[in-house]
């Protein structure tokens, strides 16, 4: 059944997640390198060799101990936009990250996670080791990289039970402690610029029981997963993780979490109504408009 590994995953605590063994990966990980902005001044085969090893990082590594089998591997895409590349090695972009998880009794996938994050900044030569090793990571790329893969494996595992990614929340706090701790590493800033990787931490480091990680179990495990066998009563629980949400203040505030939850999810839950009866789209649409100020021409599809 459908999220029952990560259901009994989710009710244990784990330890020892930075030891190596033999375990299942996570991922399904597709990877692209696009230096469209070099024009021909890059060397093809230097990207080559960086796709191939990332794509190596990120499909073949255990960054848990969880058990996954195949089937169950998390789809995602990590997009590389390169603007700028020196003489030293050094590169320089936008990285777009985002993940999705089937819905149960559906051919439908629902996205979990998108980010951009515009403070890429590596070095890399052909051939250099890419590996990841916890709290000991020595390189930027395979830091931000595996930072990224535990906020998917979060955002995935709260999908399933409530508060489900707590146990990986340690892990996320160290691997932006060794952020932190190279001042030459671009992004990891508490203030100003480059703040938003922390912010997001801060959301998941701070959010209690009953908050919108709550919500979001209850929209995806009670909502989404249960419309092909209920469908009125799973769109009632994605009605109550939406007036949770709404009722929050962290969206006035440009919390990244909510940026975030705009982009993965308003297109789909207007969608998900757009059958319903007048009275159900225009309490939609209320909602919406608490949740999303400024949102108003992606509702009218909802009138």
């Amino acid at each position: 059944m459908l999220g029952g590994y990560r259901t009994y995953c989710c009710g244990l605590l784990l330890i020892g997640l930075f030891s190596y063994t033999s375990r299942a990966q996570e991922l399904r990980a597709e990877v692209e390198v696009r230096t469209e902005e070099l024009g021909t001044a890059v060397d093809r085969s230097l990207v080559s060799s960086l796709e191939i090893q990332l794509r190596e990082l990120l499909n073949k590594t255990s960054f848990t101990p969880l058990s996954y089998t195949e089937h169950e591997r998390i789809e995602a895409r990590f997009s590389l936009h390169i603007h700028g590349l020196n003489e030293q090695g050094e590169w320089k972009g936008d990285l777009i990250i985002n993940a999705r998880r089937p819905v149960y009794h559906s051919d439908y996938k629902t996205t979990t996670f998108l980010w951009k994050d515009p403070q890429l900044s590596f070095s890399y030569r052909p051939g250099e080791p890419l590996i990841f090793q916890g709290r000991d990571t020595d390189h930027p790329l395979v830091l931000l990289l595996s930072y990224y893969v535990y906020l998917i494996l979060v955002n995935d595992l709260d999908s399933f039970s409530p508060h489900g990614g707590d146990q990986l929340i340690d892990q996320l706090r160290e691997l932006a402690d060794v952020g932190r701790a190279h001042a030459d590493w671009l992004g990891w800033e508490a203030l100003g610029k480059g703040s938003e990787r922390l912010a997001l931490l801060a959301y998941y480091d701070q959010a209690e029981e009953g908050s919108s990680r709550q919500a979001w179990y209850q929209y995806h495990r009670l909502g989404l997963d249960q419309l092909a066998d209920a469908p009125q009563e799973a769109r009632a629980q994605i009605i109550y993780a939406i007036t949770s949400w709404s009722r929050e203040d962290a969206h006035k505030h440009g919390q990244p979490w909510y940026t975030m939850l705009r982009e993965t999810k308003l297109s789909e839950m207007i969608s998900l109504f757009k059958g319903t009866s007048s009275k159900e789209k225009s309490h939609l649409r209320s909602l919406l408009q608490e949740l999303f100020p400024g949102a108003h021409a992606p509702l009218q599809s909802l009138q």
